[in-house]
């Protein structure tokens, strides 16, 4: 056997055995802290109040298709981007909700996103309203957070 053959060989051995590890490492749900979440909601709430303002001013006449389109794009990445970092589970069992809740937001938020590329101006209602959604969720976090650094001084 040749020496670039068994090189071929090694690497394909090495990949062969690694893969099985890498997959099971890419397939972990990532433990989410109470400040994950809140950081998510946070995110969520400022994507869904720019989405409706954009979409009413879109609706208005006041923004190009080519704008508009642009940054519909880029707050529909933003928003898988969020969703993808609330692919785990809840550092404390009594915050899953909070993260089902907000993944159902961020679900939401892509479909109204959607329906606002496609023109439909009440997609701004619905965006506004999952802002408000998320807004709800950021501000328990913020008051649980208040409420225990209270309790430790």
């Amino acid at each position: 056997m040749k020496s670039g053959d068994k090189t071929r060989l090694r690497v394909f051995i090495f990949i062969f055995l690694a893969l099985p590890l890498f997959a099971s490492a890419c397939n972990e749900k990532q433990q989410l802290s109470a400040s994950d979440l809140k950081i998510a909601a946070g995110d969520l709430r400022t994507l869904a109040f720019a989405s409706g303002r954009l979409t009413q001013q879109f609706a208005n006449g006041q923004l190009t298709q080519i704008f508009f389109e642009n940054q519909t794009e880029l707050l529909l990445e933003k928003v898988h981007n969020t969703a993808q970092q609330l692919d785990g589970f809840a550092e404390e069992p009594e915050h899953e909700k909070e993260r089902f809740r907000l993944v159902d937001i961020a679900e939401r938020l892509h479909t109204a996103l959607e329906k606002s590329q496609r023109g439909d101006a009440s997609a701004a209602e619905d965006l506004i309203r999952l802002g408000a959604e998320a807004k709800d969720i950021e501000d328990r976090f913020k008051e649980e957070q208040r409420a225990a650094s209270e309790k430790n001084t």
